[in-house]
């Protein structure tokens, strides 16, 4: 199965690697609401995945620290996958196999894509729909994880 997946991860020091340990649901949590949110963004914010039946769009997913957290009515996706130790790893993407190839904006033959009427009705669709927030908007989901860090911490205290 041919995948388009992101990673939203932060290497953690050892004394956060320490409490990770210890309270594992506040660091899942914290990734969780990074990865949900890059994937929320990624399908609403411009460039949006192409649209035609609407599989593409349907197929996205979010494994928090390997283990599927959530996912689009159209994922195909096991319930766990590897994942780097000592980090905190959010990996989102969709699942249908040519999402990596329209993400890249090529067809099959390796030729730019052209969108399709009901791409270009629904606007602002176009390439990179989810590397674009990734690199562009990093910030923001550093900020959401580190938000929900902080209040799970001081809930836990």
């Amino acid at each position: 199965m041919a995948q388009l997946r992101g990673n939203v991860t932060n290497t953690i020091s050892p004394n956060l690697a320490a409490l990770a340990k210890k309270m594992p649901k506040i660091y899942e949590n914290a990734a969780g609401a990074s990865g949900l949110a890059l994937i929320g963004d990624a399908g609403s914010k411009a460039p949006t995945p192409p649209l035609d039946t609407g599989l593409l769009r349907g197929s996205w997913f979010v494994y928090i620290m390997g283990q599927l957290k959530s996912k689009g009515k159209d994922a195909d996706v096991p319930t766990s996958i590897n994942f780097p130790k000592g980090k905190i790893v959010a990996t989102v993407g969709y699942s249908v196999p040519y999402a990596k190839r329209l993400h890249e904006n090529l067809t099959p033959a390796g030729s730019k894509y052209n969108l399709g009427p009901k791409s270009l009705q629904a606007g602002n669709v176009g390439p990179y729909w989810l590397s674009s927030k990734m690199n562009k908007m990093r910030d923001r989901y550093k900020k959401i994880f580190e938000s929900r860090l902080n209040k799970g911490l001081k809930a836990a205290t």
